[in-house]
């Protein structure tokens, strides 16, 4: 969810002075610019610190592959060397000043939201099925009976503590209907951990689903998850995978 907002913010800080006809207002049209093309630097900045630190410990410390992180850091990276020479930069003091202070912040933050990959201590008192981040989504209906479903059917979902992606899955059931999900924690140093499941399984990327035979990688909304596993209730859920315009 998170990386989905910095992408669409990057995406409007990119359009918006496009919308400015530059023949009939061309001083707003030259502000606009000079603005967002600041705001894309320092947002491209902070993705690239992010992203670079997830490498890290997924690299040092984890010890595991993500393809959609690595995939996440490079399309990161690109954009910001994009921001750089995509304008002509008339203060660069200002510009590396804002770069380290974006640089430092976003680095302060992450470390501390994840600081528990590298304190097994924080791990140790994570809710069970709620290891890492916490789900702070309710359960509708339409999600309790999907996910009661997808057990019934012995439908498993692999995953990892750290990943965000994991993490916006279970926001989609909410904290009630996830307590249903039949799911395996690949990470040694997560919460009841069954690293030699997901090896066995050919785990490569989380979240792996598997359902009635068929194995899917990534973030899967709700309604794919009934189509796969043939769930024929209701489908109004009230937490739905947002999707790029």
């Amino acid at each position: 969810m998170y990386g989905f907002l910095a992408y669409v913010s990057m995406i409007g800080f990119a359009i918006s002075p496009l919308l400015v006809n530059p023949e009939k207002d061309k001083t707003l049209r030259s502000k606009l610019e000079n603005w967002t093309g600041l705001l894309l630097f320092m947002g491209a900045t902070a993705m690239v610190i992010f992203s670079g630190y997830l490498m890290y410990l997924i690299a040092f410390e984890i010890k595991a592959v993500c393809v959609y992180c690595v995939g996440s850091a490079l399309l990161s990276f690109s954009l910001f060397v994009l921001s750089i020479v995509g304008r002509d930069w008339q203060d660069l003091g200002q510009l590396f000043f804002s770069g380290i202070v974006v640089a430092m912040v976003v680095l302060i933050g992450t470390m501390g939201v994840y600081a528990g990959v590298k304190n097994p201590e924080i791990a140790d008192r994570a809710i069970p099925g709620e290891a890492g981040l916490p789900i702070t989504t309710s359960s509708g209906a339409a999600e309790l009976a999907l996910a009661t479903h997808l057990k019934q059917v012995g439908a498993k979902m692999y995953g990892a503590f750290w990943c965000p992606h994991c993490h916006d899955q279970k926001q989609l059931f909410g904290k009630e209907a996830f307590k249903q999900i039949d799911y395996v924690e690949c990470d040694p140093k997560g919460k009841n951990p069954q690293p030699d499941v997901c090896q066995a399984e050919g785990v490569k990327g989380y979240p792996t689903w598997k359902v009635n035979g068929q194995t899917v990688s990534g973030t899967q909304s709700l309604e794919e998850l009934a189509r796969l596993s043939g769930y024929q209730g209701a489908r109004n859920f009230q937490n739905v995978k947002p999707s790029p315009q």
